[in-house]
Order: C-alpha cells, then structure tokens, then sequence
C-alpha cells in the first residue's frame, strides 16, 4: 500500500472523531437554549451556527405534499407469454452452436479518446526524451481517428523505452512528498512569522569573555532569537593565537559561549562560519520573511557599524534591518589580555574575563576547555 493510499485509508476511519465532534456541538447547543447568559461568546457562536445548519436542513427536507391518487393501480409490464420458467443448462446451445463471447470492438472514434487521454496524462517533459521531430509533433496535436494507432505507438515509445513505466504508488508517493514539502515550508514561514525580532551577533570570540557575554544576554533580553555567528577563519592574517603561538579555533570559541549561554537556551543559536558578515547579508536576503525585524548586533569598535550599512537592501520588502549598537563596561575586558593568560590558565587567572553568573563546575568546564588547547597545541 503506498503512502497516499495509506492516509486515504486512515481518513476514511476517522468517523468516530466526528461522531464525538458532533456530540460536543450538541452539549454545546443545548446549553445554550437553556441559559444563554451564561454561555461564553465561543459557546454562542457555534450554537448559532448550529441553529443556521438545522434551518437549513429542515428546509432541504420539507417538501410539497404528494397528492395520492383515490384509486391506485399499479403500471402493468409487457406480456411475458406466460409464467416464467428459468432455462437449464440444457436448454443453452451446445458444442459447434454454442458461440464464445466476443470482445467489444472498439470503434475509431473510441480509439482516438482513448489515445488523447493517455497523450495528456503522460507528463513529460518532451526536451528530455529522444524523439524526432514529426513524433514529438505528433504528440502536440489531439489525435483523430487516422492517427490514433501511430500517437499510441509512440506514447509506448516513451513509457517502456525511456524508462518512465512507473507504477501509480511511486508516482503518487512523490506527489505527497511534495505537498507534505511544501505543507512544511509553509508551517516554518509562519513561525519564522511568530519569531517577530530575531537579533544576529557575528564576531571572532577569541576566546570569549564576560563582555561577549553580556552582548549576547542584551539580545536575548530584546529579540526573539539571537543568532550568534563565530567566525572560523581560514585567512590566515585573521587566525587569534596566545602569545606562545597557541591558536584559538572557533571549536574552543563555541564550547565556552555554549557554557556561558546555557541559561539562555534555547533562545541563543550558536553557529560557526568563514565569512560571518557575508553570512549576514545571505540570512537577511535569504532566511526572513515580510514582518520580521532584524538586529544585527555590533560592539560599535571599529567599523563594526559600515559593514553592515548596505544590510537593508538585500531584505525582502516587509523586513526591516537595523544596526543595534551595544554598549557596555565589560567590553571594554581585551581579548588580547585573555590570550595572554590562557598559555597557563587556573581557575584564579581566568575568573575576571568570565560571565559572573556561572557556577563554580561550569567555571571548572571552561578551564578544562583551556586546558584542552594548551595540551593540544603545545
């Protein structure tokens, strides 16, 4: 059994769901006539409803009385002959006489409706499939009695020659998929719809530090996502290493923004990419939909705020892009000072570049992460 055979099977076994739909209206309706006051707007509505169907019913069913004849008689059949006496099989013609069945012959006119029905249910792309020219023009006109037996020959031709015999299960399975895909799409447009202001932080993170942190809790307190987006660069002019050449990759990066943000999950969405302001400009024109409003968040150091100037031009019409510029004390910690001391980190030397919030066994997480990369890198 295929898959849309399957679900046409299920919905035809979905009455006792509206038997007791039905049976809920009624309670619904009755309480209603009996004490309207106290019924909610809801309950009103769908009694009323329920009135508007009954009328209308009852109207399909009254109907002009039918007057009765004063004197009935039944209509009289054509003369049998006599009384009815079935034939036994004796009285069926026997040997040479008795005559096998013969198919119906199918006239031209039958022919032609036959072949023009199969010519249009062939969905094909005829770019696709080898044929020449007068029988891809063949297959372009409606077919007529004198041409019936040759379009039939070459719609053969595309069915068992290219492959495209397929069985109806397979077919229609890829029809549901598609619907069912395209049914999906739909659902995440709407709740893209529901995520009204989604914040996106792009930054290096090298390491992460109580300031990064605290950018990223501004977001989550205002947006409805906040999309965090660490770089992984592959230049190597943009790589972040500690004074002993020790590097940082984005993999260190993401562990510990993910021990910072834990509290803010599932709200926080950490990624890794090479290029995150390009990252940027495909999300914008790319991933939002009409009513959706976009932060990017940026330190306002450098030119953090010119990169992302052009952002609202690549939005669809009905999204709005802004620079959201973020400022605070803690940003004010140097990633550069950090670096320095994670060649020999302790719980003592990394405590004032950390989130305050954390608990003692996540400040214990994050070292490890540290030690990690100084035992992989030395």
């Amino acid at each position: 059994m295929s898959k849309f055979t399957s679900i046409i099977n299920e919905l035809m076994h979905n009455k006792d769901d509206k038997d007791s739909d039905t049976k809920e209206i009624d309670k619904i309706h009755k309480k209603v006539k009996k004490n309207r006051s106290s019924a909610t707007s809801d309950e009103i509505e769908i009694a009323d409803l329920r009135d508007d169907q009954l009328k209308r019913l009852k109207g399909k069913l009254e109907k002009p009385p039918v007057s009765e004849a004063d004197d009935f008689e039944p209509r009289k059949g054509p003369d049998t002959g006599g009384e009815f006496k079935p034939k036994t099989k004796d009285d069926l013609p026997q040997g040479d006489d008795a005559a096998a069945p013969q198919p119906e012959v199918v006239t031209p006119e039958g022919e032609s409706f036959y072949v023009n029905l199969a010519r249009k249910a062939l969905f094909v792309d005829l770019d696709n499939v080898s044929l020449t020219d007068s029988e891809r023009e063949s297959l372009t006109r409606d077919v007529e009695p004198n041409n019936a037996k040759e379009t039939a020959k070459i719609l053969r031709k595309i069915v068992v020659d290219f492959g495209l015999g397929e069985s109806f299960n397979s077919k229609i399975d890829q029809v549901w998929e598609e619907l069912e895909l395209k049914d999906l799409r739909s659902k995440i447009s709407v709740e893209d719809v529901k995520k009204n202001t989604i914040a996106l932080v792009p930054g290096s993170f090298k390491p992460p530090h109580k300031g990064h942190y605290a950018m990223i809790e501004h977001f989550a307190n205002i947006a409805d996502e906040v999309i965090v987006i660490i770089s992984d660069p592959t230049n190597p002019k943009s790589i972040r290493r500690t004074p002993a050449g020790k590097q940082i990759t984005a993999r260190e990066a993401y562990e510990i923004l993910e021990i910072y943000t834990r509290k803010d999950a599932p709200k926080v969405k950490l990624i890794t990419n090479d290029q995150p302001v390009k990252w940027v400009y495909d999300y914008v024109a790319d991933d939002t939909v009409a009513g959706q409003n976009i932060l990017l968040g940026v330190s306002g150091k450098g030119d953090d705020v010119g990169r992302y100037a052009n952002a609202q031009k690549y939005a669809p019409e009905g999204v709005n892009v802004e620079a959201s510029v973020f400022t605070d004390s803690d940003l004010n910690i140097s990633a550069t000072d950090f670096r320095k001391i994670i060649d020999q980190p302790s719980i003592e030397n990394i405590t004032p570049y950390i989130p305050d919030h954390l608990r003692e066994s996540e400040i214990q997480e994050v070292l490890e992460v540290l030690l990690k990369l100084t035992e992989k890198l030395s």
